[in-house]
């Protein structure tokens, strides 16, 4: 059990659940935690450094998610590159604060032999995107074909794959690069940062039929254009997501020690 800088109190359960109560126990809103095969929960705790953060910890993994969305993961460690393996397991985890930077304690044992890693943490991401290769139409399977008749369920078929195309990168974005300037107003890259919630919620777009032409519509400007203004601004959206994030600092330190 634990609560947030709000007064929330969350409670975690054996069957993979968190209850999260208002302060006076009259408001219980249940998320649910996916895990891997044979992770046990262990505990949660609260970011010492960024009251919207908190991070669920199992026997061998520690998930990252926000207050404002509970349920969904921003990040997991990548224990590797800590040097701990998968037969070390994880008994608990905290964090302090280190004049202003996540400091990050887990303890694990393999064969009775206990261990501590010590590692900084924040926002900071390497990557944006969540693959850097997924499946996306060719042009070829996406354009209308010489034998083809214009009409409304034809251009519907094109107009569904961009759509599936717009989809798929938006759920694999998972970060923004972040930028900073230097002396001479140059714009240096310092990595990248988790999204954060107002981001997310820009994505959180969905295709409607007012994405494609209606079997009533009559095939012209107007009604091809609108399908077409909803897809552009749906990119626009992902654009705009993806641009540089100058507010913040360089990236934290990794590892600062493994005893």
């Amino acid at each position: 059990m634990n609560n947030d800088n709000i007064g929330k109190i969350y409670i975690v359960t054996n069957d993979k659940k968190i209850f999260i109560y208002s302060n006076n126990f009259q408001i219980k809103e249940q998320v649910q935690i996916n895990t891997q095969a044979g992770e046990v929960l262990r505990n949660i705790f609260f970011s010492k450094t960024n009251s919207n953060i908190f991070y669920i910890v199992t026997s061998k993994n520690i998930y990252k998610r926000f207050v404002s969305k509970p349920n969904i993961n921003i990040g997991k460690y990548l224990f590797y590159r800590v040097k701990v393996d998968s037969n070390q397991i994880i008994r608990w985890a905290e964090s302090i604060n280190v004049d202003g930077r996540e400091q990050v304690f887990i303890f694990l044992s393999y064969n009775n032999i206990g261990k501590i890693v010590q590692v900084y943490d924040s926002i900071n991401l390497y990557d944006v995107l969540s693959v850097n290769d997924f499946d996306v139409y060719s042009f070829d399977e996406i354009k209308i074909n010489n034998e083809e008749y214009l009409q409304n369920w034809v251009f519907n078929k094109a107009l569904s794959k961009l759509c599936i195309i717009n989809m798929r990168l938006r759920d694999q974005i998972k970060g923004k690069f972040v930028a900073s300037r230097d002396a001479y107003n140059n714009l240096v890259f310092n990595g990248a940062r988790y999204l954060l919630p107002e981001e997310y919620e820009s994505l959180s777009f969905e295709q409607d039929i007012t994405y494609f032409i209606g079997i009533n519509e009559i095939l012209q400007n107007n009604i091809v254009n609108r399908s077409l203004e909803k897809i552009y601004n749906d990119q626009i959206c992902m654009l705009n997501i993806l641009k540089d994030d100058v507010s913040y600092g360089p990236l934290d330190g990794d590892i600062v020690r493994i005893g």
